[in-house]
């Protein structure tokens, strides 16, 4: 007759009585490998991209975006504008103490702001012309890594030879 009385949880473990810790290459008792382990975020982040055309003559507007969505990161493309000028006070006022910056005068330029700290990891330059189209981050220690791109528009006739804005374009999207 079976025992229906209901068993306490034991602690005991296999393994304390010489259970294999490991097992001959291709037996099919071994223990699959865990998982790989998630990034350390322990909520969601919010990310928000711009294309903004220049940052310093857009800052009112990019100050009531701000205000009204409050994304964790904030990606802007096209900032027209060196590192040295870049408004870090005002980004700051508005919470986003944490910048990478990789700014060109007057075209191009990419930045990223955040609330979360940040630190740069990357700047590529895939056309090799020296435009600043490209900045890459790490979200403090979440393993979160963010590659803010500007890309070029291409143009309307799809032909390198006679437009060279489709060959830069087409750069960025070769696998």
């Amino acid at each position: 007759m079976r025992d229906e009385r209901k068993k306490e949880p034991s602690s005991h473990c296999p393994r304390d009585e010489g259970f294999p810790l490991s097992f001959p290459p291709g037996d099919a008792r071994a223990p699959l490998p865990p998982p790989p382990k998630p990034p350390k975020a322990a909520s969601m982040i919010s990310i928000a991209t711009w294309n903004i055309n220049s940052v310093r003559l857009r800052m009112p507007q990019v100050a009531r975006f701000l205000a009204e969505h409050a994304p964790d990161v904030l990606c802007l493309q096209e900032i027209k504008t060196v590192a040295e000028l870049f408004p870090y006070e005002a980004f700051a006022e508005l919470g986003y103490i944490h910048h990478a910056v990789h700014g060109q005068k007057g075209y191009h330029g990419v930045a990223t702001v955040s609330r979360i700290p940040l630190r740069e990891v990357a700047r590529h330059d895939w056309q090799a012309n020296g435009e600043a189209r490209h900045v890459g981050v790490e979200l403090g220690d979440t393993g979160v890594v963010i590659d803010n791109v500007y890309i070029p528009a291409g143009g309307d006739e799809p032909d390198r030879s006679i437009n060279p804005k489709f060959g830069q374009n087409s750069i960025f999207w070769r696998g």
